[in-house]
């Protein structure tokens, strides 16, 4: 081996041994990946009906429903007439609320589905049905209080 053939495997040595060693610990993490939510989870909040069917929502007229984490719900419906509050819970299955309420007057169970079409986070397009009715209603989300 000549001199310089030995000076450069010398120096590679040396840079190979001075140079620090990195682990695992010492590389940047990268962040989870974002999950999407399901339409469930973006349903969660305060939602103002102004649309039902081709029927614009105006005011005096105001319905609001908001749905909780835990599976309860709240409804208010204003209207000329007078003020409606509801309350009841719901479970999730798929895309669908299943809805229950005890009616306050006289006891009698109500159960509908509010099936989710769209949802974002500012807006939603879902139809409930009960009792062989439909509506298609056009929410927007409102302001958590």
């Amino acid at each position: 081996m000549n001199s310089s053939t030995l000076r450069c495997v010398v120096c590679g040595l040396v840079l190979a041994l001075s140079t620090p060693t990195l682990t695992s610990a010492d590389l940047p993490v990268a962040p989870q990946p974002r999950v999407a939510k399901t339409k469930a989870e973006l349903m969660l909040g305060r939602w103002q009906l102004i649309q039902s069917n081709d029927h614009v929502i105006a005011k005096p007229s105001l319905f609001l429903k908001e749905f909780f984490s835990d599976g309860k719900f709240h409804s208010l419906a204003t209207t000329k007439k007078g003020s409606h509050v509801t309350n009841g819970t719901y479970k999730v299955v798929g895309d669908t609320f299943e809805c229950h309420t005890l009616s306050d007057s006289i006891g009698k169970e109500n159960l509908w589905t509010i099936k989710i079409i769209t949802v974002s986070d500012t807006e939603a397009t879902v139809v409930q049905i009960s009792e062989n009715e439909k509506w298609l209603w056009q929410l927007k989300r409102l302001p958590s209080k």
